[in-house]
């Protein structure tokens, strides 16, 4: 879900109270918070509650998140912290080095596909599951999530090269996983 759309539901759940528009925020933020959650914590329990409580939390404070300029990359920050106040609490959780984190990439592809299609994004989605886990999560956060680099950069304390360096290599390896089922086709 994107900014835009996101700020529509905060406005509406902000001035009518409206539990139809934060039914819908929920159901749309939910997996992808505690999927970022998740990739701290590696507890998918905590990583839901947390996800729970910063979607609760606008419920509660409707008024306050009506004027958030970047709602998504607010509540990953939100998340972040969260998962990182729990870490510092709870010394048998540690926090992982960045190429350790494990994440899940889910595609929403908008309409539904024809069959090539289809295939096209299976191919996509293996590629994309075959990254490594630093890539993955990059790439995840830059196309699925659709958050700026410097969103990203300031996420996972990484520089913006690196975010450009990861998604080339990303780009590069779904391309030749493209082209080789488009060389397969043309040969049967």
């Amino acid at each position: 879900m994107d900014n835009k759309k996101i700020k529509d539901l905060l406005y509406q759940i902000a001035i009518y109270e409206d539990e139809y528009a934060y039914k819908q925020l929920f159901m749309n933020c939910f997996i992808s918070l505690q999927n970022f959650g998740f990739s701290f914590l590696k507890n998918r329990s905590l990583a839901e509650e947390i996800a729970s409580d910063v979607l609760l939390d606008v419920w509660k404070k409707k008024q306050y998140y009506n004027d958030i300029e970047n709602p998504k990359s607010y509540f990953l920050t939100v998340v972040k912290n969260a998962c990182l106040k729990v870490i510092s609490k709870d010394k048998k959780l540690r926090l992982l080095p960045l190429h350790d984190v494990k994440t899940e990439f889910f595609a929403d592809y908008g309409t539904k596909p024809n069959e090539e299609e289809n295939n096209y994004f299976e191919v996509i989605d293996s590629t994309v599951s075959q990254l490594p886990e630093k890539c993955k999560l990059i790439f995840k956060m830059a196309k699925e999530d659709k958050l700026k680099y410097k969103e990203i950069a300031s996420l996972l304390n990484i520089s913006v090269k690196t975010i450009d360096a990861q998604l080339a290599i990303a780009i590069k390896r779904i391309t030749e996983a493209l082209i080789k089922v488009k060389k397969n086709e043309k040969i049967q």
